[in-house]
């Protein structure tokens, strides 16, 4: 175009619509990145990720459903959970104790789980929590025992039996 106007074929007219052609072009390619950036960022909101890597134990939320990506507390309005997870390398045993057996257990102090479903497997651990208030109705507290280093039998929600090792503290976590 500067070829033809430097030699008189084509007007300045020509070169000025000829430029403004090109902005506008290069304007609704720079709106086209910004919306194809939007439909990015609405498509990845559709995909859920985990913070751990684990097996999802129940669908808490329907299709269709509200959500929401954060909590404001009480248990109205839209959920923030989809899903229960659990790590499968990372499993406790939640206990009822009786109020009188309390003293005979401490902060990680070790025991011996043996699954119900495996009665011929046990596996080692230690007491990982003591919780700070006591059921009065029932005289209970509950306590959760640590499994170390659980294998592929173990899966959440198993029955166990534990066995608290007197004396013993752990060298675990």
């Amino acid at each position: 175009m500067k070829k033809l106007i430097a030699s008189n074929i084509e007007t300045r007219q020509n070169e000025d619509d000829f430029r403004l052609r090109v902005e506008s072009a290069k304007a609704l390619l720079h709106e086209a990145q910004g919306a194809l950036e939007m439909a990015r960022t609405h498509l990845d909101w559709t995909v859920i990720r985990s913070t751990i890597d684990g097996v999802v134990l129940e669908k808490l939320v329907d299709a269709g459903e509200l959500v929401t990506p954060q909590s404001f507390g009480g248990g109205r309005g839209p959920s923030t959970a989809l899903v229960a997870i659990a790590d499968p390398k990372d499993l406790q045993v939640e206990i009822d104790l009786n109020e009188a057996d309390l003293a005979k257990i401490s902060r990680r102090q070790k025991c011996r789980i043996s699954p119900e479903a495996y009665p011929s497997r046990s596996y080692d651990g230690y007491v990982a929590e003591i919780a700070h208030e006591a059921n009065r109705q029932k005289g209970i507290l509950q306590v959760k025992v640590q499994i170390l280093n659980p294998d592929q039998f173990l899966t959440p929600e198993l029955s166990a039996k534990v066995d608290f090792l007197a004396g013993a503290d752990s060298q675990g976590k």
